[in-house]
């Protein structure tokens, strides 16, 4: 872990063309309204739509645009991301075509959130950034059961019964 950027996923080889450079040309006519970040999210998780609501509310700007991938606004996904890796792990995607995933896209996302800038500036840097990966890893382990949870609450069971 201490070598490489863990959550980057790579955008293409040597001996292809990145698949940001299409995008690039484009992205330098963005007005400063367009999105700067495209986030996968994984809907049909309870606690993923109240973030996913979170940070929309906090987007004033509207830097990031949000794919659900459940929904009708899913099409298609980048080839270097399968569907079942996207629903495994949070991913996003920059102007650029730089895409990163886990901790580092939580800091993608609060690098452009007013409020979150400074963290997520912070969160991305050595070696703060592998102990948010630690951590989301351990998050992972527990998503289903809290969606689970949040799923029942949301239906109006108890949550504490199983």
């Amino acid at each position: 872990m201490a070598g490489g950027m863990r959550g980057r996923i790579p955008s293409g080889s040597a001996s292809e063309p990145h698949l940001g450079d299409a995008n690039r040309a484009s992205s330098r006519a963005m007005s400063a309204s367009e999105p700067d970040l495209c986030v996968y999210y994984d809907s049909a998780c309870p606690l993923c739509r109240r973030e996913v609501a979170f940070y929309r509310r906090l987007d004033t700007a509207g830097r990031v645009a949000w794919v659900d991938l459940h929904g009708h606004d899913r099409g298609p996904l980048p080839p270097e991301l399968p569907r079942a890796q996207a629903l495994a792990r949070l991913h996003a995607r920059d102007a650029d075509g730089g895409m990163v995933s886990g901790a580092l896209a939580f800091a993608a996302i609060w690098q452009r959130m007013p409020w979150l800038a400074p963290v997520g500036r912070l969160l991305a840097r050595r070696p703060f950034r592998w102990f948010a990966e630690g951590g989301y890893r351990l998050f992972l382990r527990v998503r289903p059961r809290l969606s689970r949870w949040l799923r029942r609450r949301e239906q109006g069971r108890d949550p504490g019964s199983n």
